[in-house]
């Protein structure tokens, strides 16, 4: 196991960014003067830095420095669910695929292509509108959107994993195909899945954003970042600043995890040691 210590400084600055943001987004709006759902009658529409509103009021006087780190949270929030239950989904349905071979493998693979083929946004916007809308469906749908290409990468590196010295050996032992999977091929499945959480995850978000965007996120008052979005784009010719800065904290937010991303597949490099243990 790699020591912290060794992190390139991109991957820590990366993860001190988004502790930080996300420290802000908690800690903020309790912090804050002005509720985010409170409006204030006598500032409407007033610009950043009026009135005591440091990112200014949207039309009905909410205060959109308190709006914006409110809708951080609950972005976050989601996004982080969500790829919490995509990474179990496609940890175990690639592990299973690729440690079980044969028939089972490429059947589970062609399943896999009939999800791809899907046009799985339209899906999920369907299972929003036919069905009660709740935090549960939310996180279910977004999971299930973002989890495809999870499943394919930890299958490829489980299928490696079945050829294996130490998984041939512990068969040859007698271990079952559900002990092998338990102790060896989860096991070591688990660096490569975390660091495809930190590309999942931003994904997650944006995923959450567009549904927000489209009125189909979690219900008001509540209001994540792409609702908020939604709310700027109606008022963009009178108070721009009510979409400038939600917008602002999302694009930041992704990029800072893209990087990360970037930045621990590096460190990790997983592949590249095991390539270079067989040469």
């Amino acid at each position: 196991m790699r020591s912290l210590r060794t992190l390139p400084p991109v991957a820590r600055a990366c993860l001190i960014a988004l502790a930080a943001l996300a420290a802000l987004c908690w800690l903020g709006p309790g912090l804050s003067a002005y509720d985010p759902h409170t409006p204030d009658w006598e500032a409407l529409s007033a610009a950043p830095g009026q009135a005591g509103h440091w990112f200014g009021t949207d039309a009905i006087g909410r205060d959109v420095y308190a709006r914006t780190l409110a809708g951080g949270r609950l972005s976050l929030t989601i996004g982080l669910l969500a790829s919490v239950v995509a990474l179990a989904i496609g940890l175990g349905y690639g592990a299973i695929a690729g440690l079980a071979g044969g028939r089972v493998e490429r059947a589970l693979l062609r399943v896999l292509d009939v999800f791809s083929a899907l046009p799985f946004l339209l899906v999920v916007i369907l299972l929003l509108t036919l069905f009660e809308r709740s935090l549960g469906l939310l996180l279910a749908a977004i999971g299930g959107y973002v989890w495809i290409d999870l499943a394919r990468v930890m299958r490829a590196e489980a299928a490696r994993l079945r050829e294996a010295p130490f998984v041939l050996a512990a068969q040859a032992a007698g271990a079952g195909f559900g002990q092998r999977l338990r102790w060896h091929v989860l096991p070591n499945l688990l660096p490569l899945a975390f660091v495809y959480l930190g590309l999942i995850l931003p994904q997650a978000i944006l995923v959450e954003s567009f549904l927000g965007f489209l009125g189909l996120s979690v219900d008001e008052p509540s209001a994540s970042w792409g609702t908020l979005l939604s709310e700027g784009v109606q008022e963009l010719d009178s108070a721009p600043w009510t979409l400038l800065f939600p917008a602002g904290f999302l694009v930041a937010t992704l990029a800072t995890f893209q990087f990360l991303g970037d930045g621990l597949r590096d460190w990790l490099d997983v592949r590249g040691e095991h390539e270079a243990a067989a040469a």
